[in-house]
């Protein structure tokens, strides 16, 4: 007889559409034991997105946009898409820079997902009516800081300038500035445990 989401958002709508007033929140959780942070960053700054490669809605259009933007304040960044789903149509649509800068990964071993937050710099989720974000919490766990929007869930996630930074959905330039944020985060030593102190 309880209702519960694994958000705020997801809560709060259901108050909103279904008048359960009640609901409560149980969210997502990770072993910090199976995600734990790697024992160095990639050399170049590496933005990972861990998803549905092809919803368009959780953003990967946007964030290749974004990409060259990014590179030019920081000019080895490189993306990473990890996850199911072919995006040649993205990519096509992409600025040849973007396309340039971006591996994919594939959906990868499970027992080893750990490496692939570990190792990036940022995990980037830009999506849009999401109602949680369990690659973010993964994320965390690896002490990696999160990039959201703040639409939908998982800007719940993120406290900025701590464990993240925030931007605009839809917007590239905003996503750049985010992710340029978010790299001073992972230079700094403390944001591993800020981000696993959540998680």
């Amino acid at each position: 007889d309880v209702y519960s989401g694994m958000s705020r958002t997801a809560v709060d709508y259901l108050a909103r559409n279904y008048g359960r007033g009640d609901g409560v929140v149980i969210p997502g959780g990770v072993s910090l034991q199976a995600f734990a942070p790697a024992k160095r960053r990639h050399r170049r700054p590496t933005i990972l997105f861990s998803g549905v490669i092809t919803e368009r809605r959780k953003g990967v259009p946007v964030l290749l946009d974004a990409l060259p933007l990014i590179a030019e304040s920081e000019p080895e960044v490189q993306l990473w898409l990890s996850g199911p789903g072919d995006p040649s149509a993205f990519l096509s649509d992409a600025p040849a820079e973007a396309r340039r800068r971006t591996k994919l990964l594939g959906v990868g071993e499970r027992d080893r997902q750990h490496e692939r937050y570990g190792s990036a710099w940022i995990t980037c989720l830009p999506s849009m009516h999401d109602s949680f974000g369990m690659a973010l919490v993964e994320s965390l766990a690896c002490g990696t800081p999160l990039v959201a929007t703040t639409d939908g869930a998982p800007q719940e996630l993120v406290e900025p300038g701590v464990t993240g930074e925030l931007s605009a959905p839809r917007d590239p330039k905003s996503l750049a500035e985010a992710c340029l944020r978010g790299f001073e985060l992972a230079r700094r030593q403390a944001t591993v445990s800020a981000c696993r102190t959540p998680a």
